[in-house]
Order: structure tokens, then sequence, then C-alpha cells
């Protein structure tokens, strides 16, 4: 088979891209404990508590963590497999337009009732020790850096936590691996749901399993329509830095104690969940690229 054929070179973008995720995963581990050395703490007892560790020492931590785990390896991947080409490649080039970014936003907020339903359902799910460990760290691990005082740390927490991962992993699984998997099945919706599922599972946070899959799936096709990154990385950025302002001014807890009182039934939120799933649906198709806009290259598009 000549070196050049479509599925050696989509095998490649997904190897490469993998590889240097992993890569980038592992220094990014050592990078995390290098921060704790430069903070001055010693690891002769091993790693500390995380709960003990101050906010700004942990917000240090993931924020290398990110850089290096996604960031970095996808840019890397990107400029290695596409060149001066990779903008396009990537779909971060054209600009979409600020109807794509509209609706796209708009379909994204209708899914919402439908990840609240599938957390639900999430929860009622029995863990495991080790896996609810994962997920009081991860808890305790971003509390610690949201909370963390004046508004010099609330605009670090939403760089960290809802900045850097939407431009890292979306550009690392929309933007490199999804369209690859699309290839390699030839189902643009395969693809979709098989990136989704990645997405979940490398986050390992099992009690958030379910939703984050879904999400990772509806982030899938807003990129497959639009065939623009950015409308999956602004809904990726509103979600998770509205996440971080409302546990900042504690208004989960106040939806918690909200629903307590209401008691709605989980029947009336899956209902809703689908309601909106279905206005998505239609909404979807809407963001495919109009004629003013230029269309990508036949050799990097996605479809």
């Amino acid at each position: 088979m000549d070196e050049s054929s479509p599925s050696i070179e989509n095998s490649r973008r997904l190897w490469v891209t993998v590889s240097w995720v992993l890569v980038g995963t592992l220094v990014g581990q050592l990078a995390s404990v290098g921060v704790l050395l430069i903070a001055g703490y010693s690891l002769s007892d091993g790693i500390p508590d995380l709960a003990a560790l101050p906010g700004h020492v942990l917000a240090g931590m993931v924020a290398v963590v990110q850089l290096l785990g996604y960031l970095i390896p996808g840019l890397i991947s990107a400029t290695t497999l596409f060149g001066k080409l990779w903008p396009r490649a990537v779909q971060l080039l054209p600009s979409p337009s600020l109807r794509q970014l509209a609706l796209g936003v708009v379909a994204f907020a209708l899914c919402m009732p439908m990840t609240a339903a599938l957390a639900e359902l999430n929860l009622s799910i029995e863990l495991s020790g080790w896996q609810l460990d994962i997920e009081d760290n991860v808890t305790q691990t971003l509390t610690a850096i949201i909370q963390n005082g004046s508004i010099g740390g609330l605009l670090v927490a939403i760089v960290i936590v809802a900045v850097l991962p939407a431009l890292g992993e979306e550009l690392v699984f929309r933007g490199l691996i999804q369209p690859g998997l699309i290839k390699a099945t030839g189902s643009g919706h395969v693809g979709v749901w098989l990136t989704a599922l990645a997405f979940g599972l490398v986050h390992l946070q099992f009690a958030g399993l379910l939703p984050r899959v879904f999400l990772g799936a509806v982030l899938g096709f807003l990129a497959y329509y639009s065939q623009r990154l950015w409308v999956p990385v602004l809904a990726h950025f509103l979600f998770n830095g509205a996440q971080v302002i409302a546990l900042r001014m504690g208004a989960l807890d106040q939806a918690e104690e909200l629903d307590k009182n209401l008691d709605i039934d989980s029947l009336w939120t899956t209902l809703l969940g689908i309601a909106g799933v279905v206005l998505a649906s239609f909404l979807l198709p809407r963001l495919r690229p109009g004629t003013e806009q230029p269309e990508l290259p036949d050799e990097l598009s996605s479809e």
C-alpha cells in the first residue's frame, strides 16, 4: 500500500496524537510534583494530602497537567501532522460566524437538562473505594482552587478550569482524534460517540462518567456540524466557567437545596432532558457553514 494512502495517513493522525498526549500526561504528572518541590514541600513521606495543600499550589499543579497533558501535545501533534496548515486542519480556521457560535451555545444549553438527568442516574450507580477516592481528590482540588480568596484567584481559577481545558481538550479530542475516528469508521455519528467515550474515560471521574460522555458527544456534534472548532471551544469554556462562578458564589449548594425542597421527580427531569435533546437535534444541522464562508480543502475536511 502506498505510504500516502488515506488509511495510513489517518492511522498516523491517531497514533501521533495519542502518543504525544500520553507523553505529555506523564511529563505533566512529573511537573506537578516539581511544583510541590518548588513550593517547599518534602516528598520524603510521599505526596502530601491534596486537601491540605493551599489553593495556589494546587492551581500550579493542575495548570501544568492541563498544559502538558493536552494543549501542548495537541499543538505538537497538529504541527507535526499538518505543518503550517495545522489551524485549518484542526478547523480553527476559517473562523465561525456569529450565527454558528450563537446556535452552538443554544444547542449546548438545551442539552443541559439531559446532563442533569444522566448525572442523577450516575449517582445511583455504586462505586468502589478507589473510584470514590478519585472523586474526592478531584472535588477537593477544584474547590480549593476556585475558592482561593481574591478576584485574582477567581481569574486564575477561570483560566485553569475553563480556558485551558476548553482549548487543550477540544484541540485534542474534537480537532484531532474525532476527525480521525470519523474517517476510520466512515461514520460521523460513530466517530463522535467513540471520541465522546474516550473523552469521558480519560477523566477518570466515574461519578460523572455518563454526563461527561454525553457532553463530549454534544461538543463533538457541534464540531462535526459546524466544521469550526471554536464552536465547541466556546461551549466548553462557558460550561466550565459557569461552574466556576456558581461554585464561587455558592449557587451550586443553593441549587441542591432547592432540588431537595421541590422534590422534583427524576422522570420529569428525564422528560425535560429528552425534549431539550430533540430541540438541539433540530438546531445542529443549521450549524453547517454558509456559502459566505470558505470551506476547508477536501484533504483537511472531517466529512
